[in-house]
């Protein structure tokens, strides 16, 4: 009676074992990384419907929003106000998730909501839209494009790599998309309305604009900056530079946040909404 198996036998089995491995194991690891992917999905869904579900519930204490139609908002007030969780990891990295990052919300002429969040924002590069996000035009006038600024992981300005997509007629009424991307990044999107529905010849508010990502500068106690350079731009009046500051508190030699206020009025009396660069003065 066979009480055992012989050393032929023994590595047979080892082999099979092996040769099963091999084949088997692509497909588990395949199958591995689109179940982190499909979490990692379900993550970014979740932000963003919780983002929605926050705007629409504090939309009236969003101004920026209403006179942009786009605004930043950090995860660190979502997971504060309880909308998301904390710890959030990204399961195709295994890193966790910064509670700095944002996730980018829109409204259109419609008042139609979108949330984006790219959990990537730390590596890929973000661009930020220069004027606002809906403009309205009138019909045969012409149209200004405010462009966007892009950064990349390392701060480095990579606006002249930015791609617009403009398919906007100011001859026939509509509305028209305008998008703006680099690569590896979201895509962003202005809304430009082309219309006769004016009261007047002009009601449009000029856009104040500054080369400063997010309009934030950080700087060290006693070092100099390099002053925003601020552009105003108006539907009539056309592309006005180097506007200057209305107020200016800034201290380089005393650690604090400071802001530089810009304000601009066009040849109709349509008065800009306040820009403001915040400066950050560190030890």
């Amino acid at each position: 009676m066979k009480k055992g198996f012989t050393l032929v036998e023994l590595l047979a089995s080892i082999t099979l074992i092996a040769i099963l491995t091999m084949v088997t194991l692509p497909y588990i690891m395949k199958k591995m990384d689109l179940m982190k992917e499909k979490t990692l999905t379900n993550l970014i869904s979740t932000i963003e419907a919780n983002t929605k579900k926050y705007v629409l519930e504090n939309i009236e204490d969003l101004d920026e929003l209403e006179e942009k139609g786009f605004i930043n908002i950090q995860l660190k007030t979502l997971i504060d106000l309880e909308y998301i969780e904390g710890n959030l990891e990204n399961s195709v990295t295994g890193e966790k998730i910064s509670i700095d990052d944002f996730v980018y919300v829109t409204i259109d002429n419609k008042n139609v909501i979108k949330t984006q969040y790219d959990p990537y924002q730390k590596t890929n590069p973000r661009i930020t839209l220069l004027g606002n996000k809906n403009i309205r035009i009138k019909t045969g006038s012409t149209y200004i494009e405010y462009g966007a600024i892009a950064m990349d992981e390392n701060g480095n300005d990579i606006s002249s790599q930015i791609i617009i997509n403009n398919n906007v007629n100011t001859l026939i009424e509509g509305d028209y998309s305008v998008f703006y991307s680099v690569p590896d990044s979201i895509v962003l999107e202005r809304c430009v309305t082309v219309t006769n529905d004016f009261i007047n010849s002009d009601i449009e508010k000029p856009i104040l604009t500054s080369n400063i990502l997010n309009n934030l500068i950080e700087t060290t106690i006693g070092v100099n900056i390099t002053m925003p350079a601020v552009t105003a731009t108006d539907n009539v009046d056309g592309v006005i530079n180097n506007i200057s500051p209305s107020s200016n508190n800034l201290n380089i030699n005393q650690t604090g946040t400071y802001q530089i206020k810009y304000n601009y009025e066009d040849s109709s009396n349509n008065k800009a909404t306040t820009l403001i660069v915040t400066v950050i003065v560190k030890p």
